[in-house]
C-alpha cells in the first residue's frame, strides 16, 4: 500500500481512538451506576485497542499476526462484558431465572433444543442457577478457550442429565421438574 492509504488509516485510527477516549472520560466523570458503567467502559475500549492494531497491522504486515491476536483476545473479552452487562440490564441472574420460572422450554431447531424433553423451569434447580452464570464466564476466558469449552460442555451435559434423573426419582420431589 501506498503512503495516502496509510496515513488515511492512522488519522481515522487516532480521530476513532479519542472520540471514544472523550466517551470514557465522560462515563469516569459521571460514575453514578457503576454496576453498568463498568461493563460500559470496558466495552468502548474495544475501539481504541481495534483502532490502534488494525492500523499497525497495516503498517508493520509483517508482524500482523501479533496485533491481529490481540484484537480478537480482546474482542472476546468484550463479548463477555457485553453479556455481563445484558445480565446487569435484565436484574441480574436470579431476577432472570424469577421470570423463567415455571415456564416451559420451547423446541426449536433454531435454538438448538429440538431434541430435549418438555421441562418447565423450577426456581430450586440449583444445578440450572450454577450454569447459566459459569457457561457465559467460562466460554469466553481466551486464556483456556479449548478446557473452558469442554468444562462447559461436561456442566451442561451434567446438569441436564441431573434433571432427567431428579425428575424421575420419586425421593427427591422438590428438586425434580416439573412436567407435563
Amino acid at each position: 500500500l501506498g503512503a495516502a492509504p496509510k496515513a488515511l488509516g492512522g488519522i481515522c485510527a487516532i480521530a476513532a481512538s479519542c472520540i471514544t477516549c472523550h466517551q470514557i472520560y465522560q462515563h469516569l466523570q459521571h460514575y453514578f451506576c457503576p454496576s453498568e458503567q463498568r461493563w460500559i467502559i470496558r466495552i468502548l475500549c474495544i475501539v481504541p485497542i481495534y483502532a490502534l492494531t488494525s492500523w499497525c497491522s497495516l503498517m508493520f504486515w509483517k508482524f500482523s499476526i501479533y496485533f491481529d491476536s490481540i484484537r480478537d483476545v480482546y474482542e472476546a473479552f468484550v463479548i463477555y462484558n457485553f453479556l455481563c452487562l445484558c445480565y446487569e440490564y435484565l436484574g441480574g441472574e436470579n431476577s432472570i431465572l424469577n421470570e423463567i420460572q415455571g415456564k416451559e422450554l420451547q423446541r426449536s431447531w433454531y435454538t438448538g433444543t429440538c431434541c430435549l424433553p418438555k421441562i418447565h423451569y423450577d426456581k430450586n434447580e440449583a444445578s440450572g442457577r450454577q450454569t447459566l452464570s459459569t457457561n457465559i464466564r467460562d466460554t469466553l476466558n481466551p486464556k483456556y478457550m479449548v478446557n473452558d469449552y469442554i468444562h462447559n460442555f461436561s456442566s451442561t451435559y451434567s446438569s441436564y442429565a441431573l434433571g432427567n434423573q431428579s425428575a424421575n426419582d420419586e425421593s427427591d420431589v422438590e428438586l425434580r421438574p416439573h412436567r407435563h
